[in-house]
């Protein structure tokens, strides 16, 4: 019972198109990797490293589409970048988001950035902003010091050898024996995304016909033939069935939903509900009552993503 409705309604990814593929194999350094064509969104790659799935926050497009810039450099021995074709309708209207790098230097362990090598060594003054990413201004830059924050005036942007991809420190930090430490962060400026990021699972599709909620206390109720009633209470614990209807849905949304109940035995096995799908509050307990009704509406063509259904079902809260 550790499957959670509706967030664990995942949808397959091998249900969208592939329009482009490359494949790494030297990861272990590099963050920035070119697709094999341009794309919109960074909902419309998929990123495996040794075949499991990355997500989507990981990484940023940058190059106008054409390159992907991972957080942190992969490590993984296959990287495979997809260019997948995503439906409107499957990704995200509205996404804010507000970027933060970071990247920190030592003189132990050699950073390497863009083939330059990076050591806290008493000499170097130059040093690179995370991933080599340019920032706007000092406002966006974060620089402590063996973990003393240290204050604009502390160093010099644009760098004088690497431009707004870097910052300079006079003098130079020393080496000092154990753990003297750089450490900088870099902020990006919110901003509102139309259609940033796909859509992972139902929790992103509300029951957009409303819900039925019925609430029962259950009691035996004994009538005898003159019409008196005897009434006898057999649990003040109530049980609520929420019937939820979506309309329209995509063959993706459908597939998602069959393997999810086809998971639980139909009405077998319970399940957690969160409440927050329809504007409640807290999590049920609940099982699947009743078959999963599918009802086929429209197509546009063959394809899964082109086919539009209405399905019913009811949850019927229990206690295991």
């Amino acid at each position: 019972m550790t499957a959670t409705y509706p967030t664990d309604v995942i949808f397959d990814v091998n249900t969208f198109a592939v329009i482009g593929s490359v494949l790494y194999s030297n990861t272990g350094t590099g963050t920035q990797f070119n697709l094999a064509g341009r794309v919109n969104h960074r909902g419309e790659v998929l990123a495996f490293a040794d075949g499991i799935l990355q997500d989507t926050i990981g990484y940023l497009l940058i190059n106008a589409g054409a390159t992907v810039d991972f957080l942190s450099a992969p490590n993984a021995s296959n990287l495979t970048l997809k260019n997948i074709s995503v439906p409107n309708f499957l990704m995200k209207t509205i996404e804010y988001t507000i970027t933060a790098r970071s990247v920190s230097y030592n003189n132990t362990s050699p950073v390497i950035l863009n083939s330059n090598t990076y050591l806290v060594d008493g000499v170097r003054t130059a040093w690179s902003l995370p991933a080599n990413i340019a920032v706007g201004s000092k406002d966006s830059i974060l620089l402590s010091i063996t973990g003393v924050q240290q204050i604009d005036s502390s160093f010099t942007f644009p760098s004088a050898t690497l431009g707004d991809l870097g910052l300079d420190l006079s003098p130079a930090v020393p080496s000092l024996a154990g753990n003297n430490t750089i450490q900088i962060r870099t902020f990006f400026d919110g901003q509102d995304n139309m259609g940033s990021d796909r859509c992972r699972d139902l929790g992103n599709f509300k029951p957009d016909k409303g819900f039925g909620e019925d609430r029962v206390i259950n009691s035996l109720i004994f009538e005898s033939q003159v019409g008196y009633e005897k009434r006898r209470l057999v649990s003040r614990r109530k049980k609520t069935n929420w019937t939820l209807t979506y309309t329209n849905i995509s063959g993706t949304i459908k597939d998602a939903l069959e393997t999810f109940y086809d998971a639980r035995g139909g009405e077998t096995s319970a399940f957690f509900f969160d409440l927050t799908h329809i504007n409640e509050t807290g999590t049920a307990v609940v099982r699947f009552e009743g078959p999963l009704k599918i009802k086929h509406n429209h197509s546009i063509s063959s394809a899964l993503n082109d086919n539009f259904y209405t399905i019913d079902i009811t949850l019927k809260e229990t206690y295991d």
